[in-house]
């Protein structure tokens, strides 16, 4: 349920996701974020939030800069 709100909520979810999987057992310690597009906008929205773990991301055909909502 809910509405979809495109760009308001990435920045965050991708910081709180890298954060989670760089502190698993399974994980050394080093993530990256990749996406296709809009998946591509979310990586580069969650740098900002500048997680230890995050050591790079590959967004393609994507932009940095998103427009208005």
């Amino acid at each position: 349920e809910g509405e979809f709100e495109p760009y308001q909520n990435e920045g965050l979810d991708g910081f709180t996701t890298t954060e989670w999987a760089g502190q698993q057992s399974w994980s050394n310690g080093n993530v990256a974020l990749f996406g296709v597009s809009y998946l591509g906008s979310c990586a580069w929205l969650s740098v900002p939030f500048a997680s230890s773990y995050l050591k790079t991301i590959v967004p393609m055909f994507t932009t940095q800069n998103t427009y208005s909502i």
